[in-house]
């Protein structure tokens, strides 16, 4: 044989090597089926929980795929033999391996806010383990490339189990099921952990009366069509983003108040069309869509009777009337967390007496005082303000502040620019020649600022508001806050460059979720000694970098071990003094 055939020859087998050992073109040759069951032989094994199995199978999926960012693979296939899917590949391609191993489970379908605020379509999973419902979010868990975002490659060493055997409420916090969906969810979980706890219900002042126009011309009153009934009212616009992310979020549970005698009633400022008004009809079927006609003062007349201040506001501004034609609550402006307004309109009893503060007062989670509606000493933002602590809102430097002229103290309520890139508050703000402490950070005052990379709190500052910085998230550093008594609920979460922070001697409260999915916080000193399992909140370091290091005062190490690990911080976190 000549040496040019030789060679040849000694390719081919080669090639037919390669061929017959898998290495080129073996996971195309598979069918999905094929690679389940590979998968399957891969990593279960004899003796394994229900929750261990659904565990390294959420983990194969993390560990082998990657976000599809050319969105071109939507079936099981694409996470299971390209390597890679949307949302809908990585749910789909879950639930096969679920159901090869006969665990229960089914694909939920809706919408999710990201950290950076965008509402976009999702799909996850609920799965039944050891006979309890909760959620699976295996695309979450393995986020997109954190230092290139617009890469295509997979970023090892990312994955997490943020979203593994989540509970309803908490998942509910960004997850937004559609009605297919939402009647899945009501099937399997129990009631307590469909919705939230509900609102705080104190107030009792007497609902004004209305006058609202159908887009059939019929003249809605409160003597002819409110007195008895209970009301979730809601004045808004067409076009208001927070209006709409509000309907959004409790279009699924409109059904459930209707079966509670509760009334959707939607009230338009902008004088919307008969088209308009069918339009909204359409979108939100079950909500009583209306205008509001030239001689209605109802949200003005109902603001001033709960004792709301200022003749300005920010939709939606939202009432829940009982049966008694009571007011018993109202917000005014973005809505945290709207389920649980729906909770308050579920929890509404048909006739209890009016005068009655306990009978429907929400009840508040026990572990968080953060979130209990108590006045504050140290957070000022949450203080009533009585007739001589007159307020006045003012901006300054970067920042938008609610001055207390009697107590000379000021909270800061927004920046004056959403684009800022840094922000330093202050120990004190001036105004007509008035020094005024910088005492709050008020109720996401610097939510979903997406430029802001850095901020400085000032020494007079106590509390930070919930959802302060929520979604803030190219922020990397937080300095200052030696004044901090309280963080509220939420203040951090989705901060995902977040990379270290100092909680001084003086800080007593922490609120759940407040830094939540801070995936790059690597560092947390804890210079107090005053937190207990009473005022830390549930998951408030869930999330965080998997191998971060916290370091607690010498004599609190055994103590905030056993405190931090309750309260969801990852296995691998450690604790050192």
């Amino acid at each position: 044989m000549k040496g040019k055939e030789r060679c040849m020859h000694i390719i081919c087998i080669i090639f037919s090597i390669l061929l017959m050992t898998g290495v080129f073109g073996a996971e195309e040759t598979l069918t999905v089926n094929q690679k389940v069951d590979q998968i399957i032989s891969e990593v279960i094994r004899d003796g394994m929980s229900e929750k261990d199995q659904a565990l390294v199978l959420h983990d194969y999926l993390t560990d082998h795929a990657f976000y599809d960012l050319t969105f071109s693979h939507y079936e099981a296939d694409g996470v299971l033999l390209y390597g890679t899917g949307v949302c809908d590949s990585y749910s789909k391609a879950y639930q096969l391996l679920l159901d090869r191993v006969g665990i229960e489970n089914v694909r939920l379908t809706g919408h999710a806010v990201t950290s950076d605020g965008r509402t976009e379509s999702h799909t996850w999973n609920a799965v039944k383990i050891d006979g309890k419902w909760s959620h699976v979010d295996v695309t979450w868990d393995d986020p997109v490339n954190p230092d290139n975002p617009d890469s295509s490659k997979p970023k090892s060493g990312d994955e997490q189990h943020v979203y593994f055997m989540v509970s309803n409420r908490v998942m509910l916090e960004d997850h937004s099921p559609d009605l297919e969906s939402t009647a899945l969810i009501e099937a399997r979980f129990s009631d307590e952990e469909i919705l939230p706890d509900p609102v705080a219900m104190k107030l009792r002042v007497e609902a004004p009366d209305f006058s609202l126009e159908t887009s059939s011309g019929k003249l809605l009153t409160k003597a002819g069509y409110g007195n008895g009934k209970k009301l979730l009212m809601v004045y808004g616009r067409t076009t208001c983003g927070n209006t709409l992310m509000f309907l959004n979020t409790i279009k699924p549970y409109i059904n459930k108040l209707k079966e509670k005698n509760v009334i959707t009633l939607l009230a338009l400022f902008d004088n919307p069309s008969t088209s308009e008004i069918k339009q909204m009809e359409s979108s939100y079927p079950g909500i009583v869509s209306t205008k509001i006609t030239d001689s209605d003062y109802s949200m003005w007349e109902g603001l001033s009777a709960c004792g709301h201040k200022g003749n300005s506001v920010i939709f939606p501004v939202v009432f829940l009337k009982n049966a008694q034609n009571a007011f018993v609550y109202y917000s005014v402006g973005y809505v945290d967390d709207p389920l649980t307004v729906v909770a308050g309109a579920l929890a509404m009893p048909e006739g209890a007496s009016p005068s009655s503060a306990q009978s429907e007062e929400g009840t508040q989670e026990k572990d968080d005082p953060s979130e209990q509606n108590t006045t504050s000493k140290d957070d000022p933002s949450k203080q009533n303000t009585t007739s001589t602590d007159t307020v006045k809102s003012v901006v300054t430097g970067n920042g938008k502040y609610k001055l207390n002229l009697s107590k000379k103290t000021a909270t800061l309520t927004g920046t004056r620019n959403r684009n800022i890139t840094k922000l330093v508050i202050p120990a004190a703000v001036k105004a007509n020649h008035t020094s005024y402490k910088v005492t709050a950070i008020g109720t996401g005052a610097c939510r979903g600022l997406k430029k802001l990379s850095a901020v400085t709190i000032g020494k007079n500052v106590g509390s930070i508001g919930k959802n302060a910085f929520y979604g803030c998230v190219k922020l990397k550093t937080v300095s200052g806050g030696k004044g901090l008594t309280k963080i509220g609920a939420g203040a951090f979460q989705g901060c995902k460059l977040l990379a270290k922070i100092t909680l001084y001697a003086k800080v007593k409260t922490i609120g759940k979720n407040a830094f939540l999915k801070c995936a790059k916080l690597k560092t947390i000193v804890i210079k107090s000694s005053k937190l207990t399992s009473k005022t830390v909140g549930t998951n408030t370091f869930k999330g965080i970098y998997a191998k971060a290091a916290i370091k607690v005062p010498k004599a609190k190490l055994k103590a905030y071990t056993k405190l931090l690990k309750k309260k969801g911080i990852g296995k691998k976190v450690r604790i050192i003094k």
